[in-house]
């Protein structure tokens, strides 16, 4: 045995795992049960992974938040699963190149925004005279109107993507060519 192995305690232990080792037999003796180790994992209860696996899809998790939200607007005939097919439908079209769904609704966005920007300004204009509510009403239409903006420049940034700059490397390797 070399004296790092020496230092060490036995040929390959590390403080780590004496320190982990520790933790589970101070565990054992406590009545509680150490944590499984990666290795150690048992396979999940088949609903228990079918369920974690819809929770990590976007378009599924997305489609149960659209339909909570859009049920009240569309009615209780909104279907989760047609909903979510709606929305792979929509991620195919994208990954194929044609951002006309982003478009869109980055479009309507902007058109929803505008709206509530002008009603909360309305209101605010309304109430002029109970400074509290006209306040209220005003940062709430200036928050829309900035919300606005940003949607368009989402858009904007969609359609004209901004150029990248040329690498040091590559303006130099010019200049040495000049």
């Amino acid at each position: 045995m070399t004296a790092m192995q020496r230092r060490k305690g036995k040929a390959g232990d590390t403080a780590a795992t004496r320190g982990s080792a520790k933790r589970k037999a101070s565990l054992i003796s406590a009545g509680r049960k150490p944590k499984a180790e990666t290795g150690d994992a048992k396979p999940a209860d088949p609903y228990k992974r079918l369920m974690a696996s819809l929770a990590a899809n976007g378009p599924m998790g997305n489609a149960i938040t659209m339909v909570n939200f859009a049920t009240a607007t569309f009615g209780a005939d909104l279907s989760l699963v047609d909903a979510t097919m709606v929305l792979r439908e929509m991620a195919d079209v994208v990954h194929n190149g044609d951002l006309s769904p982003a478009e869109l609704m980055l479009i309507a966005q902007a058109s929803a925004l505008n709206a509530i920007f002008c009603e909360m300004a309305r209101r605010a204009a309304l109430n002029i005279c109970d400074v509290e509510a006209a306040d209220r009403y005003m940062r709430l239409a200036l928050q829309a109107q900035d919300q606005c903006r940003s949607t368009w420049e989402a858009l904007v940034a969609i359609k004209k993507p901004p150029t990248p700059l040329a690498a040091p490397e590559a303006i130099h390797a010019g200049a040495k060519h000049g």
